[in-house]
């Protein structure tokens, strides 16, 4: 199986991590590394890889337009109802994937009633930009944060260690309490357990929530 373009760790790193000395669990933890990358996606709301993407906006006449992509690495063009902006007048919060430009980025949009007044938005807003960071597995100097790696790796080497109904865990493996997508797990003769929401530890998503994208 190959790892998938949004896998935030490799293979490689995981099978040094559990110390394996052969290759015949590639597969599987090759899908756990795919599974566990997309769900911190998911969860986080956002694109982790970097990509080339062409998007529309709504202008609400404002300076500030929030993209949906961040960081921000290479800002292409931009474009109001057809109107080029020279992108040299557009400042660029790169971290947080926000562009601010003085000109004002205007709206437009279907009107109506006595007032005229714009009752439908449209999306005159054309962006094309690059967003993202490099992935381990694309490149030794990688952009993507250690935590996220971090926490991926974690989740993988977790899932990987009880692929077998958590057998190694606690003394005697068996698990004596669990609920599935949220709650905690506990062994039986162990005080070893793992508390967890959208399937991954409550450790995890703290980490994770300082990454996900807040939805105005």
């Amino acid at each position: 199986m190959a790892l998938n373009n949004n896998a935030l760790t490799t293979y490689e790193i995981i099978k040094a991590k559990l110390g394996l000395v052969d290759d015949t669990e590639q597969d599987l933890i090759e899908s756990f590394i795919n599974n566990t990358s997309l769900t911190i996606s998911n969860y986080c709301k956002r694109k982790f890889q970097e990509d080339t993407y062409t998007e529309k906006y709504i202008g609400y006449d404002d300076t500030e337009l929030i993209l949906n992509q961040y960081p921000i690495t290479v800002l292409t063009s931009a474009t109001i109802s057809s109107s080029s902006v020279n992108i040299t007048d557009v400042d660029i919060d790169a971290e947080d994937g926000i562009l601010y430009y003085e000109g004002l980025w205007y709206g437009c949009g279907y009107t109506g009633g006595m007032s005229n007044a714009r009752v439908k938005d449209s999306r005159n807003i054309t962006i094309e930009y690059t967003a993202g960071y490099t992935l381990p597995k694309d490149t030794a100097t990688y952009t993507l944060p250690i935590a996220l790696k971090g926490v991926c790796e974690n989740e993988v080497i977790f899932n990987y260690n009880n692929k077998d109904d958590y057998s190694s865990y606690g003394s005697t493996g068996k698990v004596s309490q669990e609920k599935l997508q949220s709650g905690s797990v506990s062994y039986e003769d162990s005080d070893t357990s793992f508390s967890y929401d959208y399937g991954m530890s409550y450790q995890t998503l703290a980490v994770l929530n300082q990454y996900k994208k807040i939805i105005m």
